[in-house]
């Protein structure tokens, strides 16, 4: 679909439907004489869904959906099913008295239902080491018949009945931590491909609670364990090579790798302890040197996490919005240690473009797979367009129906296809855009929007081994390089962005114009130290792969893991758009 897979789609109609306020309202359609037919009650709310949501995103996406006949049709059975629920939880809200018909039309509307509400849990066990918030979003929380309250989780498939409890188990007891004297209960609803209920009680959960507040623990690393352990073995081996440290700080443990802080005991230098990394990384047996920086109380080492665990694209879609001007600049480059999204801003002067860097095999076609998707989840068509550069021939190839495409034919596989050609349309599209800039005085393309109450989309092109372009006759090398640089130079204000990688960060593929125009960086492992360096993130020769990264725009760089975007999500995101 257009602005999410067809389950994000389903999610906007039924907070829609819920929200008071919203054109989308079920009370704009139901009056109390329709809630005694279920059935129909679920046909107007359908009708309701598809004439204010969903018909325009299956009209934008005609051509994709046609080969997506099922899904779409479940998607739909789904919406159905949504509304004979949402009935039969009206009527009988009606019944007891919670909402009531008038005049003037429905009341008691807001205290029945809250959609999408936010939820933070600060929480702290005895033994734990500091306290831990929890942030989340429950789908509704709507008052029962009885006057407590249920916490409800909407669901369009039945892939994972057990973790699907577990969360909603967890977002019962942020709920409970904000109204203790109340118990409340719990709806897992799900509504594709039959509608079916869980219903649980507060006392049902007890279990589930205690092995959820482990499981915060062990992830927020603020229990003992593994982390103290290796903590000490990195002290005491440390003293054994003559440069005695202490820790100074309790360590933050990130999905890859631990980061312990210490400071040198007195008459002990700071390089000496820097040295050492070979040391260590055969002493505690870990895949990669690890990693130092110096901080003002003294120096960080990261070390390779024992038990490392993979975090996945699809558990950070909701965190990726579109930006004020609804243009969707923002892309999601990865998470930092403490587990926020960290963004690049196209819009932004100092990030209009990127150059991706690493090893054969070190993720960067990876990379950009999920950095594309964090800019599908957060656009329409009319908001964003992409061209794609593959000599690979199958970094992308996904998208080869997608309508976030410029046109059909903007899936480039040189030498078959002209990158040449591609990239002097970019620059014919970019001047005109210019012209369009100088007509209403605007100094880019938000402010020509602003300006002009007109919309216009950012194109991003994407290039999975810029090198390859480089590999022809001196003529066409030349002029790649020229176009590029233009570009590099010129197009972020005409809302036109780049997106190189390479394997070959290497002087004579990153020229110094490049390096210029190009200044944010993306380091995946690299082969050396003079690669790393190259593209101004020493020390990436000793990141750990699987998306471990850094990232660096102004400052020094910024150590991230990327989600992992599965072949599953990438099916539903490339292709069921």
């Amino acid at each position: 679909m257009t602005t999410a897979p067809l389950g994000t789609l389903f999610h906007k109609s039924i907070a829609a439907i819920l929200t008071p306020g919203s054109p989308a309202h079920w009370s704009h359609v139901l009056a109390p004489a329709d809630l005694a037919d279920t059935s129909r009650a679920g046909e107007r709310l359908a009708r309701l869904a598809y004439d204010r949501i969903v018909r325009h995103h299956l009209n934008a996406n005609r051509e994709v959906l046609d080969s997506q006949t099922n899904e779409v049709l479940r998607f739909w059975s789904g919406v159905r099913n949504m509304g004979e629920w949402l009935g039969g939880v009206l009527e009988a809200a009606h019944q007891t008295g919670a909402i009531s018909y008038g005049g003037s039309g429905w009341t008691g509307l807001d205290k029945l239902i809250q959609v999408e509400r936010e939820l933070e849990w600060r929480l702290r066990e005895p033994h734990w080491k500091a306290p831990v918030v929890v942030r989340g979003r429950v789908d509704a929380v709507i008052q029962t018949v009885q006057g407590g309250w249920c916490a409800v989780e909407f669901k369009t498939g039945d892939r994972d009945v057990e973790a699907d409890l577990a969360q909603l188990c967890l977002y019962h007891e942020m709920l409970r931590s904000t109204n203790p004297e109340e118990a409340g209960s719990l709806a897992l609803v799900r509504f594709s491909p039959a509608r079916s209920e869980t219903l649980l009680a507060a006392a049902d959960t007890g279990a589930a609670q205690q092995k959820l507040r482990a499981l915060i623990g062990r992830l927020a690393g603020v229990l003992p364990g593994e982390a103290d352990e290796l903590g000490e073995k990195l002290v005491t081996v440390l003293g054994e090579y003559r440069t005695p440290v202490r820790l100074n700080r309790t360590p933050i443990v990130g999905p890859s790798f631990i980061r312990y802080f210490v400071t040198p005991e007195r008459r002990v230098s700071v390089a000496a302890v820097c040295k050492q990394g070979a040391n260590l990384q055969i002493r505690l047996r870990t895949a990669s040197e690890p990693i130092f920086s110096k901080e003002a109380s003294g120096i960080a080492i990261d070390l390779q996490r024992p038990d490392r665990q993979t975090i996945y694209f699809r558990d950070w879609m909701n965190r990726i919005s579109t930006s004020e001007t609804g243009a969707g600049s923002r892309l999601m480059a990865g998470v930092t240690l403490t587990g926020e999204p960290h963004f690049v801003d196209f819009s932004n002067p100092v990030s209009p473009h990127i150059l991706v860097a690493g090893a054969a095999g070190s993720g960067k076609s990876e990379w950009l797979r999920t950095a594309i998707a964090s800019l599908l989840v957060a656009n329409t068509p009319e908001t964003l367009r992409l061209v794609l550069i593959d000599p690979k021939r199958n970094a992308f190839s996904e998208l080869k129906k997608s309508p976030f495409l410029l046109h059909p034919a903007a899936i480039v596989c040189p030498p078959e296809d002209s990158a040449v050609v591609t990239l002097e349309e970019l620059v014919v599209e970019m001047e005109a855009r210019y012209k369009l800039l100088e007509t209403a005085g605007a100094d880019d393309l938000s402010a020509w929007m602003a300006a002009t109450g007109k919309r216009k989309h950012r194109i991003v092109c994407v290039c999975d081994e810029y090198a390859d372009l480089l590999a022809g006759s001196k003529k066409e090398r030349q002029a790649v390089e020229a176009l590029v640089t233009r570009l590099g130079q010129k197009a972020r204000a005409a809302g036109i962005h780049l997106m190189l990688a390479t394997q070959q960060p290497s002087r004579k593929i990153v020229s110094g114009v490049l390096q210029t125009n190009l200044a944010c960086r993306v380091a995946l492992k690299t082969t050396d130290a003079t690669e790393s360096r190259m593209i101004g993130c020493p020390g990436a020769e000793k990141l750990l792969g699987h998306g471990d990264l850094f990232f660096r725009d102004v400052g020094e760089a910024v150590r991230l893991q990327a989600p992992f975007l599965t072949a599953e999500d990438r099916q539903v995101l490339f292709t069921a758009r």
